[in-house]
């Protein structure tokens, strides 16, 4: 089995986010705009479309770092939602 991770860089201009086997490589990358000035419902959008970087990987746990730490789970191919749909 191998492994991956994704790195998501969320910054005020730009969202960059990868994905990288347990070697490093990159097997994926993408680069948005933040749109910050569009509102925090079009940022969130933005981050989820990001993680499209993931597209073919079946199961992939994700973590953010930043001011804040947050994460997500995809389990066959779906992003899992907790039992309160978050």
């Amino acid at each position: 089995m191998v492994d991956y991770f994704l790195g998501i860089d969320l910054g005020g201009t730009k969202i960059l986010t990868a994905v990288a086997d347990e070697e490093g490589n990159i097997l994926a990358k993408i680069k948005l705009p933040t749109e910050t000035h569009k509102g925090k419902d079009k940022v969130i959008d933005n981050i989820i479309v990001s993680i499209k970087a993931g597209q073919g990987i079946d199961n992939l746990l994700y973590i953010t770092v930043s001011t804040g730490i947050g994460g997500g789970i995809i389990i066959d191919r779906k992003i899992y939602h907790g039992r309160r749909g978050g």
